[in-house]
Order: structure tokens, then C-alpha cells, then sequence
């Protein structure tokens, strides 16, 4: 495919988004990922990047006419003086942040992976003694080997 991996991507996004106008997204995760997926992840796109931009893409599905659940819901609490045209007039801008917000992570794939590559190693959170696991330093600056906290260190007693 023109655009490599990214054009693909490119691809299943935009259509992801028109489908988001007329479908909800349970459908659309039952129809398009196990369709897409397993061809975007053999394009070795990182899977965390992938599902972070599918839920993203989706989240405009509560937000877009006709079928957005977000306006139904806001019609119902509005007053009688707001009309629905006023209501589709009004997440126009919240819809261009949110394809602002996935073009941002589009571009830097750091802002999606870098927590869940953190979770990933246990070593860098958890230091373990000989009857305690304290929680690592760079995630709570009060906790240290040899140094009581009692707000920020994990006891584990029988270890």
C-alpha cells in the first residue's frame, strides 16, 4: 500500500471515523479490529500505539451526528431553549480538538506507550528487602530503602 504502514493506518482511521457518524463503537470494534488488526500489527505498528488511536478515533463516535450518544444524553438535560442544531453547532470544536488530539499521538508514539512501557518493568517501580517492597523513588520522591513512609511505601509483610 502507498504510505507504508502509516498510510494504512491513515486509512483505517478515516474510515474508522465515518463509521463513527452512523455506527456505535462496540459495532465498530467488532467489525473493523479483527479485520485491520492483525494486518496493521503484521506492519509491526506497535499494538499499545494501535488500540490508544482506535479509542481515540471512537471517542468522536459519542460526539458526532446522527448517531452521537453524548448528544442525545446533552438534549435530554438542555433546557426547552436549546435547540439540537444549537447542540451540533456546539461540538464542532470539541470534534476538531479531539482530531487535533489524535493527530498529536499520531506523531509522537511516546505519548501513548511510555506509561504502559513503565508498568511493563517492575524492577523500575519496586525495590524489594528482605520483608518490604518500597515503591521506586522517581515515582514517589519519599520513599527509600532504609527510610520510613507511611504514605508512600508499599509494606508487604511475609515476603
Amino acid at each position: 500500500m502507498p504510505g507504508g504502514a502509516f498510510g494504512a493506518m491513515l486509512v483505517v482511521m478515516a474510515l474508522m471515523f465515518v463509521m463513527g457518524l452512523f455506527l456505535d463503537f462496540i459495532e465498530i470494534i467488532f467489525v473493523v479490529v479483527p479485520i485491520v488488526g492483525p494486518i496493521l500489527l503484521g506492519m509491526e505498528l506497535h499494538p499499545v500505539w494501535f488500540g490508544v488511536m482506535i479509542a481515540i478515533n471512537l471517542q468522536t463516535s459519542f460526539l458526532t451526528p446522527p448517531f452521537g450518544f453524548a448528544l442525545f444524553y446533552l438534549r435530554g438535560v438542555a433546557p426547552a431553549s436549546v435547540t439540537t442544531m444549537d447542540i451540533y453547532r456546539g461540538i464542532i470544536l470539541f470534534v476538531l480538538i479531539q482530531i487535533v488530539g489524535l493527530c498529536i499521538v499520531a506523531y509522537w508514539l511516546r505519548l501513548a506507550t511510555w506509561l504502559p512501557e513503565i508498568f511493563s518493568d517492575s524492577s523500575y517501580f519496586f525495590r524489594s528487602g528482605p520483608s518490604r517492597i518500597y515503591f521506586h523513588p522517581l515515582v514517589f520522591m519519599n520513599a527509600r530503602p532504609g527510610r520510613r513512609s507511611r504514605r508512600l511505601t508499599l509494606f508487604i509483610r511475609g515476603l
